[in-house]
């Protein structure tokens, strides 16, 4: 399939009318831009690859603008090729089971633009000698027709190789946001998340710290209030266009620490947390690292509770509403 589709593309790169026109100019390089989904190979490797195609450094004069748009639609990809050089533009359109075979063609396009006379290596086998001609065997004894033929067996077919699967991609994640529900008043939630990614579905370790909070209750108290939690979820990974729109759902447990004011002896309680976690949001990325903005909710299944002289001094909400941004970072 990549030789094929290596073979077109440079029949459509080199081909051009037989009429007596000045040659175009040559560009002496080229800027590239290229969009795609995680785990596609990013702008770099392209480069690297059109390094290996050329037989030097290119001759001619100007900078070619190349923009790359690799989308992912089943089964497979589909690539968007723009080129802008002294005034002209062309553009390309080609799909691919595997984006890497999309990426060989990005690197082609550009080589053969940079450097029109340069050929891919082929190895062609040399003329072998011929041997001395031997005498032709006697011709063997005609069968015995009383011997049944038997049929030659067919030759088991060769196995299939099995398709190439997408290998998951880990990152972190840390983002800062409010929160309303959890504490006596909207306070900042300080977020991080760690898990691996595929190309529809991701999971993640979530991580929550909540800042503490001074809070007046029945006179005389007057507390500190701060939380801390840790939850998983599982994301289905739809898309918008080059935007992904992760769909979450998950669980979340932590603890609520309440500091006393203004009794005496000072006190320190502590209070469970749990619940449900469902999120949607969106994200933009690039190659290595890329945007996250969500809306988290937790629906309280176990909470909080305080009372002073049987005055209820403060109670964990029905639901903790955070928005959470920040950025996202691939470590592969």
């Amino acid at each position: 399939m990549e030789l094929a589709l290596a073979s077109v593309l440079w029949a459509l790169a080199r081909a051009a009318p037989e009429v007596d026109v000045p040659p175009p100019p040559l560009p002496a390089d080229y800027r590239l831009v290229v969009r795609a989904p995680p785990e596609c190979p990013d702008a770099d490797s392209i480069r690297r690859q059109v390094r290996t195609l050329l037989s030097g450094p290119p001759l001619g004069e100007g900078v070619m603008d190349v923009e790359a748009i690799i989308e992912l639609r089943e089964p497979g990809y589909a690539l968007t090729l723009t080129t802008s050089f002294a005034g002209a533009q062309g553009q390309r359109a080609l799909a691919a089971e595997r984006c890497s075979e999309l990426a060989d063609a990005i690197a082609i396009v550009v080589a053969v633009a940079l450097e029109p006379g340069v050929e891919p290596v082929v190895i062609q086998d040399a003329p072998a000698i011929a041997p001395p001609r031997e005498p032709d065997p006697p011709e063997p004894d005609p069968p015995d027709p009383e011997v049944v033929a038997q049929p030659e067996p067919e030759p088991e077919p060769e196995p299939e190789p099995a398709p190439e699967r997408a290998q998951p991609r880990p990152f972190l994640r840390l983002g800062l946001g409010p929160e309303h529900g959890a504490l006596p008043r909207v306070t900042a939630g300080l977020h991080a998340a760690a898990g691996v990614v595929w190309p529809h579905v991701r999971l993640e370790l979530r991580a929550i710290y909540l800042a503490p909070q001074r809070h007046a209750g029945p006179a005389p108290l007057v507390a500190l209030y701060q939380q801390g939690a840790v939850g998983a979820a599982a994301c289905a990974r739809a898309w918008l266009l080059r935007t992904e729109v992760p769909l979450c759902g998950g669980v979340e447990a932590g603890a609520l620490r309440i500091d006393s004011r203004g009794l005496s002896p000072s006190q320190t309680l502590h209070g469970g947390w749990f619940g449900p976690l469902l999120s949607a949001g969106f994200a933009r990325h690039g190659p290595r690292w890329g945007g996250w903005i969500s809306a988290d909710a937790v629906l309280r299944a176990v909470g909080a509770r305080i009372l002073v002289d049987d005055r209820a001094a403060f109670s964990s909400g029905l639901v903790s509403l955070r928005l959470v941004a920040g950025v996202e970072i691939f470590l592969q």
